[in-house]
């Protein structure tokens, strides 16, 4: 499929999917079910035609949650064109985090789309337009902008996974511990440092997992303990495992942290054998060190205590690295 606003979800061309900016919302869709080819609007931003086969209806919903409406529309060939405009705004207003405990449902749509269907013979999908910043950086992203704490925890963590794998000359754990501390401070408000942080759990290479919003006194995530410069196909070192325990918005925030060894095959198989005899604790706290009518200025400091001494410098560099990429805006 030409562009990046639509793709077909299965080889049997039945499950459309829309590719938003932000992950989580919130949209706005309008669906409209026409006689004959619409005229164009150039009030949208990115466009793209294709043809369906429907039967007698047609379903528009989440991806997740299922279909939400459903139409009428007569037995045959349609032509479908999607409409979108504030892709890039809405992904940046979810990269950066709400200044409040507001869940982003709860905010204005920035993202809009408009579903044009009617009938008409097949023809090959068309990109009509696509001028967002969000479509361009997806054909040709920009390089990253790497802080400069991403070299060290790069050596950090091929430290850690030499460990992990028991390869040749990596060091063997000798069951003592060391408490790590780190800090560093943001240009942002205490709440919106806090919104940041607490997902961190000090190893950024990894990329995804059984995850939670992390809001609420025992619930449990499951983070991808991905390799170093993983392309995100590569076995897993195993999940990093954490539990909240103590949450005080948003000034203080406690979890228990383990390392769960992966399978053979690098399965994060949750019988697996965890790597610590005992969870260690991450804790974190959160300061304004701003004064009166400066601009908001937020310390937050990480103590994670009881890991393994021989990891003590490498967590060190990884957690400075994860405060330094959660921090940048």
């Amino acid at each position: 499929m030409p562009g990046t606003l639509v793709e077909w979800l299965d080889p049997e061309d039945e499950v459309l999917v829309v590719t938003t900016g932000a992950q989580f919302g919130p949209y706005a869709v309008t669906l409209r079910t026409l006689a004959a080819a619409p005229p164009e609007d150039a009030s949208w931003e990115d466009v793209t035609e294709l043809s369906v086969v429907a039967s007698t209806e047609v379903a528009i919903g989440e991806l997740i949650d299922g279909p939400e409406e459903w139409v009428t529309v007569a037995p045959g060939h349609h032509r479908v064109r999607v409409s979108a405009r504030g892709r890039t705004e809405s992904a940046e207003r979810e990269r950066t985090f709400p200044d409040d405990d507001l869940d982003l449902e709860d905010e204005v749509p920035l993202e809009h789309y408009l579903v044009e269907m009617w009938p008409a013979p097949p023809a090959p999908p068309v990109v009509v337009r696509e001028t967002s910043r969000h479509a361009r950086e997806v054909v040709d992203p920009p390089p990253p902008d790497w802080p400069q704490e991403r070299g060290p925890g790069l050596i950090a963590a091929h430290a850690v996974a030499a460990d992990v794998r028991r390869e040749p000359g990596c060091r063997v754990l000798s069951g003592r511990t060391c408490d790590v501390r780190v800090s560093a401070e943001a240009p942002l408000t205490p709440t919106r440092t806090f919104n940041r942080i607490k997902l961190a759990n000090g190893w950024p290479p990894g990329n995804g997992g059984s995850l939670n919003h992390n809001d609420t006194v025992g619930y449990r995530a499951s983070y991808y303990a991905d390799p170093p410069d993983s392309d995100g196909l590569a076995p897993l070192l195993g999940t990093i495992e954490t539990e909240v325990l103590e949450i005080a918005v948003p000034k203080r925030f406690v979890v228990s942290w383990n390392w769960r060894v992966a399978g053979p095959g690098g399965e994060p198989f949750p019988g697996n054998p965890r790597l610590l005899p005992a969870d260690s604790r991450v804790t974190m706290t959160f300061a304004g060190i701003n004064g009166a009518g400066q601009e908001p200025r937020t310390l937050v400091a990480v103590l994670h205590s009881a890991v393994p001494e021989e990891w003590g410098d490498d967590l060190t560099n990884l957690w400075d690295w994860d405060l330094a990429q959660r921090l940048r805006l």
